[in-house]
């Protein structure tokens, strides 16, 4: 048998299969990945002179081997010096290597040259980049890797959605806000609120909870950035969101009664605050009046009755008599966005006297002179 003898560079190629003038044998030896084919790898084996081994028995139980030195050349040492990670927004930088001359390549390297590597181009992520020498004098090229990280930008975003109601006693309410990106960084939130500017520091990945001290009327919180600390590392985007929250005020409940006097029969000049959708009126005595507008009249009635207490044989008792009483008046005002407010009133109405009296006897004979 005869083996085919090689001189090739450490970097040169994956693997290579030697050949040998019988088949059917066995390889051995320093690199040897597969004994029955031959395939051996420069990688595995190192750089200097490797002994090769192979063996070849026939059918008559014969034998043969041959060795045969194989040279591994190291080629040219180059390393490529650490950096990153990177913003994508950062600008172009020039990669270095222990060695000035060769070519780069690599997702994210707009020259080739130079080893501009640019974060934008490559995008988030992990990139491998290489840089390979130009060959030695024998043949050979030098070849270093090295993994660059393209950081994913952070984000942030309200989650809570545009709403209004009718003013409460605080106006209070809170902004869920939802914060992207590396789950080992912190990050500091910068938005407007109804205070001014507030820069938020020190906050996790994931939902933050933002208290919201809403006034009457439009109440806006924008917000403006997003900085994410990678250690040493700090990348920024900026934001544009925006939560409105809307606080309607509650009807200015004013109710004004205008009369003469307060005794029945008394017509009251009810004036409320203009410009709400609906007025309900309670006048206290079971009568509602709904209108669109803040101004009625109404008018009381309260006479003098005898209260009857009792009937003995033909007597009737009769009790104190009723000299006035309160009607309670309720009025209940809705806005035009549906806020509902009320207040009590109170008028005492005053029974007129009843000028009545009785003649008795209306018709009599004279001299008889005496009348009740």
């Amino acid at each position: 048998s005869c083996l085919v003898g090689s001189e090739m560079c450490i970097r040169d190629r994956g693997s290579i299969v030697l050949e040998a003038a019988t088949g059917g044998g066995n390889w051995s030896g320093p690199g040897i990945l597969n004994p029955s084919t031959g395939e051996f790898s420069p990688q595995v084996a190192g750089s200097g002179t490797h002994t090769i081994s192979y063996e070849v028995t026939d059918d008559n139980g014969c034998s043969s081997m041959d060795t045969q030195d194989i040279v591994v050349t190291p080629g040219p040492e180059v390393t490529i010096t650490p950096a990153g990670p990177f913003c994508n927004y950062d600008t172009p930088l020039e990669l270095h290597a222990s060695l000035n001359i060769g070519s780069w390549s690599g997702n994210g390297i707009i020259d080739s040259s130079s080893g501009l590597f640019d974060p934008a181009v490559a995008g988030p992520g992990r990139h491998i980049i290489s840089f390979e020498t130009p060959p030695d004098a024998n043949g050979c090229m030098g070849m270093d890797t090295v993994e660059l990280e393209v950081l994913e930008p952070p984000f942030a975003e309200f989650l809570t959605s545009d709403s209004a109601w009718c003013e409460t006693e605080d106006n209070s309410a809170m902004g869920e806000i939802l914060i992207s990106g590396s789950a080992s960084s912190t990050f500091d939130l910068v938005l407007n609120t109804n205070e001014g500017p507030e820069t938020l520091y020190g906050l996790t990945q994931g939902d933050y909870s933002l208290p919201l001290h809403n006034g009457i009327g439009q109440n806006s919180y924008m917000l403006l950035e997003v900085i994410e600390h990678h250690g040493q590392i700090t990348c920024v985007t900026v934001l544009s969101d925006t939560l409105l929250m809307e606080v309607h005020p509650m009807p200015d409940m004013v109710l004004d009664m205008q009369y003469d006097d307060l005794c029945s029969p008394v017509e009251v000049f009810f004036d409320a605050v203009a410009g709400y959708d609906s007025y309900s009126w309670d006048f206290g005595d079971g009568k509602l009046h709904i209108t669109p507008y803040n101004q009625v009249s109404y008018t009381y009635q309260y006479d003098y009755r005898d209260e009857i207490i009792g009937i003995h044989g033909s007597d009737t008792i009769y009790g104190e008599l009723k000299t006035d009483t309160v009607f309670n008046i309720h009025l209940v005002v809705v806005s035009d966005f549906g806020c509902t407010d009320s207040l009590m009133e109170s008028i005492r109405i005053y029974p007129s006297p009843d000028a009545d009296f009785f003649v008795s006897p209306l018709v009599q004979d004279f001299p008889a002179t005496e009348v009740q």
